[in-house]
């Protein structure tokens, strides 16, 4: 233990028991003075070991992947922005960099009551969290910049997956990523466009697969479905790998109508194994377009009504979105969690932060999971 944790430990005692290790001198005369001294000794000592014990058990030395994930606040979009490749099964798939916090400023504290201050840089953090190798790149692609430097891509400890990988830098820098999306260069292009603005989006296409073909040739970039995400990413080749299916509506409408429906929607969790085989079968063979992928139905209509549906163009304020809605989290048998899934009832898809969206899910497929989720 060094001097720190000490102090911390110290710090924790009640200021009784030193008063009495300090003045036991005085008692000295007083019969049964050593009964009471080797009590209070024994006690100061039970209080140290209970907390040396707390804080050898909440060292990073213990850490793996969840532990890296619970001190990280991730926002989708902001968080996971800066961007590199990895290959997986001949596929292009984007990582995202995931921000990591060392617990320094986040003012949290522990169940003991001391503050959660890991003195271990996120350097060192990574690097008690660093499993086997995965793969080994010859370049390296951060947001578009090349570089020809190496670097090697490895499992977190305690991930049976490829949700999350640790990137080791030429320079031995070591950094968590969180998988994005597999890349897609064959995009739709909306029959809605202008003869201009078709040419502009043909042209923008065509630049990104010449970038794709010299930096990953032979790859493929097609369209991809979940059921590729589900099994490549997660491992999960059956409904029987998904335990839960927890779903919450849209907070996108914070305006007091928006937040009065989120109340009385709530939150809901699934078990029941008809419901996650539904949902299952309804998405494995779903077509997905990618990031950006939204451009190529941006133009997509509202093709469902409801009970909750009105006449305002405005599915957003008018609270239609809130109602018609989900973001899901989905609960692995191995513990691990895919909450990048927002289902939209009213346009029939699937959205994912960074412009993916889904192939329109059929309208017999689309009933059948509003039904898991309460949506009439």
């Amino acid at each position: 233990m060094n001097a720190k944790k000490f102090s911390n430990a110290m710090s924790e005692l009640d200021t009784k028991y030193v008063d009495e290790a300090l003045n036991y001198k005085k008692k000295a005369k007083k019969p049964g003075w050593i009964k009471w001294g080797a009590m209070a000794a024994c006690l100061c000592v039970a209080i140290i070991g209970g907390i040396c014990s707390r804080m050898f058990w909440n060292s990073p030395s213990n850490i793996d992947i969840n532990y890296l994930l619970s001190t990280a606040n991730i926002n989708e979009v902001s968080d996971l922005a800066i961007s590199d490749y990895v290959i997986i099964e001949n596929r292009v798939a984007l990582y995202g960099k995931v921000n990591l916090d060392n617990g320094q400023d986040n003012g949290g504290t522990d169940d003991i009551g001391t503050q959660n201050d890991i003195a271990e840089s996120i350097e060192e953090l990574l690097s008690k969290c660093l499993g086997k190798q995965f793969q080994e790149n010859a370049i390296q692609v951060a947001n578009g910049v090349i570089s020809d430097h190496t670097c090697t891509w490895y499992y977190p400890k305690g991930s049976g997956n490829l949700k999350c990988l640790i990137k080791e830098d030429f320079n031995g820098e070591l950094s968590l990523w969180m998988f994005r999306s597999f890349v897609v260069d064959e995009k739709i292009i909306p029959e809605e466009l202008d003869n201009e603005e078709k040419a502009s989006y043909e042209e923008e296409m065509a630049s990104l697969t010449n970038f794709y073909d010299t930096l990953f040739p032979g790859t493929i970039r097609s369209p991809y479905t979940y059921g590729e995400v589900y099994e490549l990413i997660y491992g999960v080749t059956e409904a029987n790998d998904i335990i839960s299916i927890t779903a919450e509506p849209s907070d996108a409408n914070n305006t007091d109508l928006g937040k009065q429906i989120q109340n009385d929607i709530g939150t809901h969790t699934y078990t029941d194994r008809d419901d996650i085989d539904t949902f299952y079968a309804a998405t494995k063979d779903l077509l997905c377009y990618g990031e950006d992928g939204w451009k190529g139905y941006y133009y997509m209509y509202y093709r469902f009504s409801y009970s909750f549906s009105t006449d305002n163009q405005n599915k957003l304020s008018s609270g239609e979105m809130t109602y018609g809605s989900r973001y899901l989290t989905l609960i692995l048998s191995d513990g691990t969690t895919i909450d990048s899934m927002k289902y939209d009832a009213i346009r029939g898809c699937i959205y994912e932060y960074h412009g993916i969206i889904s192939a329109p899910i059929n309208e017999t497929v689309v009933l059948k999971v509003n039904d898991i989720f309460g949506i009439v």
